[in-house]
């Protein structure tokens, strides 16, 4: 039997309503935001080639590896990016008006709309804003923050059969001043990558 999810995060602030519910419905979205760092340097050279297996064999040189149970899609140059009215870099799995008992699950055939992986591409679909694409920085500090927050949410899903309900995903992914959970994690590893490339230069 799967032991309960136990928790290891801590509030940053004693507010305890800050989820966005619409009455008793939410919307969760695996979306990248509210990093520590928000500039980025100019390219320095070694990737002359923007496309984005180049940037991918780029990343993994610096360390960041993208799971063969991922897969990152640019969008469009013409189609930026975004989520509930705001332009992102990333997004992966969206689901919409959930209820907080909702189930969510990393991959069950009789639930595909509500499965982060996705059975019909064999993978975790990463959308990614293409302007990410034209500086190395950015590319790397995204790409960092979306393969450790999915692979850690992995972790959490695949092995539970019963999933998840809606509200312990979303407080595990979701943007917030007062949690501290992976999304959060996510941004202090992709930030520390970033630093370390810095510190290389």
């Amino acid at each position: 039997m799967t032991e309960p999810l136990q928790y290891s995060f801590s509030r940053r602030s004693d507010r305890a309503t800050w989820r966005p519910f619409v009455g008793q419905v939410l919307d969760i979205t695996g979306g990248a935001s509210e990093p520590e760092i928000t500039e980025y340097r100019d390219n320095s050279g070694e990737v002359r080639d923007r496309t984005l297996k180049s940037l991918l064999q780029w990343a993994a040189s610096k360390g960041v590896v993208v799971p063969a149970y991922m897969r990152i899609i640019p969008f469009p140059r013409d189609m930026p990016l975004w989520d509930r009215g705001r332009r992102v870099p990333a997004k992966y799995f969206t689901y919409r008006a959930l209820s907080r008992e909702d189930r969510i699950y990393w991959d069950k055939a009789e639930e595909p709309m509500a499965s982060v992986f996705s059975r019909e591409v064999n993978a975790v679909i990463v959308n990614i804003d293409s302007s990410v694409l034209d500086r190395d920085e950015e590319f790397l500090h995204v790409l960092a923050h979306e393969v450790y927050e999915i692979s850690r949410l992995k972790e959490y899903l695949e092995p539970r059969e019963a999933g998840l309900s809606a509200i312990e995903v979303y407080d595990l992914i979701q943007a917030s001043p007062d949690l501290k959970n992976l999304h959060s994690e996510a941004w202090d590893y992709a930030d520390s990558v970033v630093q370390q490339l810095r510190n290389q230069s």
